[in-house]
């Protein structure tokens, strides 16, 4: 068949850290959840974050650490370094609090 080969589907993005439930990703992302982030300079570093807010997939995250607000961060939804909470563990990545973090006291229930 003439052109055949041509044209190359689309990659599929698989949201692993939302359910297909109907709703659009973006609106199942709430304050609250928790996810786990990459280090910007060390990928192999993973940390848990907090969702403080979603601007239409515009996450303000926080991680999770005994200071308050020292350390928020915008990244959007779909960005590389935010996985579902237990993605480290599967992928043999090392859980380490951002550098100067001080632990927070319920560290074991996140981790």
């Amino acid at each position: 068949m003439a052109g055949e080969g041509r044209y190359v589907s689309a990659r599929y993005v698989t949201l692993l850290h939302v359910q297909r439930t109907g709703t659009l990703p973006i609106d199942q992302i709430k304050e609250g959840m928790f996810l786990e982030a990459q280090h910007d300079i060390e990928p192999d570093l993973v940390w848990p974050v907090k969702v403080i807010e979603n601007i239409g997939g515009r996450l303000l995250l926080r991680y999770e650490t005994a200071e308050t607000s020292a350390g928020d961060f915008w990244l959007f939804y779909l960005h590389h370094r935010l996985h579902p909470i237990g993605w480290a563990r599967s992928h043999d990545c090392k859980y380490r609090p951002p550098a100067g973090a001080s632990l927070p006291g319920n560290c074991p229930q996140i981790v």
